[in-house]
């Protein structure tokens, strides 16, 4: 663990406990949804490329004119037989003039990834995030055989990749003033090792079922209609879920006053 993670700021240790004991209930959904998006594909490279798509099109407004530049250049991509880490990230730093041999292979990956055209620095997190949980899942849905995917080394750093569903949290807790991705990351980064920041990416699973958006307001609480259009999310576990959701909000409330709300007994995952 790095030395830095001794020192965690006290208003979000609640949070991250809740967190990191309810990991499964993410963790379960990433790899459904994986699942989803990869089951057609009948190559390694056509693996990386689908995750490659279904990560910038979480973006809200996707600049096509730049996407696609990044699009044409990466049809000129060709893996070896053992298809590499190391060989896409090489790739992606000739095409993008970014060079950072002095990073960890997960942090040489993310700003590989931010010099592309189109390319943003959540969409990038997200990436790297993605592929991590990849590999340490099904291996049938792997491209990176190399056994050094899944892990991180220290020093290397993983971002969470903060959207509109993780700002609203953080604006809610009082913890950060003008809550935005380097905000946050500079929060996290300063307590958390990558493996911690791995947990806090749960925030968005949490938050994402607890949140209702009118507009550009956004409200806390249960939204059951969103949780069944999601195809992954696992319908028979709603009111375990639900109840899970409430401690969440409050723990998000308690945050903000700096305490912790009273304990109460919780449902926990079920076997999947």
């Amino acid at each position: 663990m790095h030395a830095h993670a001794i020192l965690k700021p006290r208003p979000l240790e609640h949070l991250f406990a809740f967190l990191r004991a309810n990991h499964q209930w993410n963790s379960d959904f990433q790899q459904r949804e994986l699942a989803r998006h990869l089951t057609h594909c009948t190559s390694p490279n056509q693996r990386l490329q689908t995750l490659l798509h279904v990560a910038v099109t979480t973006q809200t407004k996707p600049r096509i004119g730049k996407l696609s530049r990044f699009w044409r250049a990466l049809a000129q991509f060709s893996p070896s037989d053992e298809h590499t880490q190391e060989e896409f990230v090489a790739f992606l730093e000739r095409e993008g003039g970014t060079m950072r041999p002095d990073a960890g292979h997960w942090h040489r990956l993310y700003c590989a990834l931010l010099s592309q055209p189109g390319w943003g620095r959540k969409t990038a997190a997200l990436f790297v995030r993605t592929v991590v949980q990849l590999h340490r899942g099904r291996s049938t849905h792997h491209f990176w055989p190399d056994g050094a995917v899944a892990t991180i080394a220290d020093p290397d750093c993983i971002y969470l990749p903060v959207d509109k569903v993780i700002i609203n949290i953080f604006a809610a807790t009082g913890v950060v003033s003008r809550p935005d991705f380097d905000s946050v990351n500079k929060l996290l980064l300063a307590s958390y090792d990558p493996e911690e920041m791995l947990v806090w990416d749960d925030l968005w699973f949490w938050g994402y079922f607890t949140q209702n958006a009118q507009g550009d307001t956004r409200t806390f609480g249960w939204n059951s209609d969103k949780f069944w259009c999601e195809p992954s999310a696992p319908k028979e576990s709603e009111p375990q879920l639900k109840v899970l959701g409430e401690q969440f909000l409050s723990l998000i409330q308690a945050s903000k006053h700096g305490g912790q709300p009273a304990a109460r007994e919780l449902p926990t995952p079920t076997e999947k």
